[in-house]
């Protein structure tokens, strides 16, 4: 089993305090080593922060987005087929210390081939009519190969932009 070697602390890095830490209810990760712990998109309106409730609608929109390029794609690997397949592409975004890495914070997320997969999935699922993103989102849910790892670093990429928010909002209470 790989030995976490100096591990740093968030708050250290940055900081910040312990107490500031759990006042603001967030999780202070391992900068060096991933947590095992997940995104799960479908928990995303549970959260007790306005901002990872706002990133269901981020979530939705996205799969909205990629079922209207779907609907136009007419063959495999179309302008709009070869769009779809980019959007799917997700890499695990360094530093979010999420995963299953025991030493690292270096994952793979994706790779073409379970991309491709999850790609003509999706293209079979919107021609048989499924168009509600509710239903589309648990997409990744049929495939082998995808757990919640991946889904993870799935959700993690559709909603980044919702988490560096949050950072700035952290970074603000801290400086305030």
């Amino acid at each position: 089993m790989a030995k976490i070697k100096n591990p740093l602390q968030f708050s250290r890095y940055f900081g910040i305090s312990d107490s500031m830490m759990i006042r603001l209810g967030i999780l202070d990760p391992t900068l060096n080593v991933d947590a095992k712990l997940f995104i799960d998109p479908l928990l995303l309106s549970h959260s007790q922060h306005e901002e990872m409730r706002q990133a269901e609608n981020t979530y939705k929109s996205f799969f909205a987005d990629i079922i209207k390029l779907l609907q136009a794609s007419q063959k495999e690997k179309d302008i709009a087929w070869r769009t779809v397949y980019r959007r799917l592409l997700f890499r695990e975004i360094k530093g979010t210390c999420l995963g299953y890495g025991a030493a690292s914070i270096r994952g793979s997320g994706f790779g073409p081939k379970l991309t491709a997969q999850i790609t003509a999935t999706a293209k079979e699922i919107v021609d048989l009519g499924v168009t509600d993103p509710d239903l589309f989102i648990a997409l990744p849910l049929l495939e082998e190969n995808i757990g919640p790892d991946l889904i993870s670093d799935m959700t993690t990429n559709i909603i980044i932009e919702n988490l560096r928010f949050i950072r700035k909002k952290v970074e603000m209470g801290v400086k305030g």
